[in-house]
C-alpha cells in the first residue's frame, strides 16, 4: 500500500478526474518550509526538518491546551514546489504562513476553537499562540488578536504533517493539519483510518525492537515520499460529491 513514508507504489484513486485530481493538491492545505515547529526536547526546528515519528507542539481541541502529539505522515510534502501562501498577523507579532485553503483555529471567549480556511480571517478574530513567558517543557497558549491578513506571497517548499491531535503549532500560532472542508471536526473523523493504521505499525515496530532489542524504525527525510497522499486525495473525491458545495473551499 502506498503510504508517504515507506513506499513508491502509486495508487490511483479510480473516480477521480485529471482535472480533480489537479485541483485536489492545489486545494491542499500547507506550510511553506521556512515554518517552524517545537518539538518534544523544545528545539524550534524547520518544519521541513519534521519527521514521522517526531512529537510536534499541538493543541488539544477538546481541552484548549498545547501537547506534544506524534507526527503519523505528510498529507503532503514537496521540498521544491512553490505555492503561494496567506500571512497572517497578530497583535503581539506572531506571523502565520499557510496557503488559503488551510484551516486555521480561531478561538471564541472561552478558549474553545473553530476551524476556518484562512483565506477568511480577518482582522478581530482571535488566534491561539504559545506564551512566550512559559517554559517548553509546560508551555501555555494565549489569545491573540488578528492585526492583518497579508495577500499571496510565493515561497519554496510545501508540508502538510498529519498529527494525532489534528493539529499543530507553527510559528507559535495554533493552526489545523488540514484543509479544503471548513470543519475541523469532520476533518479529523474522516481521517480516522490514517491515524489507525500508522498507531497499529508504530505498536508494531515498538514490539518488534523489544523482541529483537533493536532500535525501533525511524523515517529520514528521504524516505518520505513528494506529492500529496493518496488518502487525502480520495477523501477530496468522496467530499466533492457528497458534501454542499458551501462547506468546500473555493478560490
Amino acid at each position: 500500500m502506498h503510504d508517504n513514508e515507506t513506499s513508491n507504489i502509486v495508487i490511483n484513486v479510480p473516480f477521480l478526474s485529471p482535472a480533480e485530481s489537479s485541483q485536489a493538491a492545489k486545494s491542499g492545505g500547507c506550510f511553506p518550509a521556512a515554518a517552524s515547529v517545537q518539538i518534544s526536547s523544545g528545539a524550534q526546528i524547520p518544519i521541513s526538518q519534521l519527521r514521522v515519528g517526531d512529537r510536534v507542539l499541538a493543541l488539544d481541541t477538546n481541552t484548549g491546551k498545547p501537547v506534544y502529539s506524534e507526527v503519523l505522515l505528510f498529507l503532503d510534502r514537496d521540498p521544491e514546489r512553490h505555492r503561494a501562501f496567506l500571512r497572517i498577523r497578530t497583535a503581539s507579532g506572531r506571523q502565520l504562513a499557510l496557503t488559503p485553503s488551510h484551516l486555521v483555529l480561531v478561538a471564541d471567549s472561552t478558549g474553545m476553537t473553530r476551524g476556518v480556511f484562512a483565506s477568511r480571517v480577518r482582522p478581530g478574530d482571535r488566534l491561539l499562540v504559545e506564551d512566550p513567558k512559559a517554559l517548553s517543557e509546560s508551555p501555555r497558549l494565549l489569545p491573540d488578536e488578528v492585526v492583518a491578513v497579508d495577500g499571496s506571497s510565493l515561497e519554496e517548499g510545501v508540508y502538510a504533517p498529519l498529527t494525532a491531535a489534528g493539529t499543530v503549532m507553527v510559528d507559535g500560532v495554533a493552526a489545523s493539519c488540514y484543509a479544503a472542508v471548513n470543519s475541523q471536526s469532520l476533518a479529523h473523523w474522516s481521517f480516522a483510518p490514517l491515524r489507525i493504521a500508522a498507531n497499529a505499525r508504530s505498536a508494531a515496530s515498538r514490539l518488534w525492537s523489544l523482541a529483537w532489542h533493536v532500535e525501533p524504525r525511524t523515517y529520514s527525510n528521504s524516505t518520505v515520499t513528494s506529492g500529496v497522499h493518496w488518502y487525502a486525495k480520495f477523501l477530496y473525491g468522496v467530499a466533492i460529491r457528497v458534501l454542499p458545495s458551501s462547506w468546500m473551499y473555493s478560490e
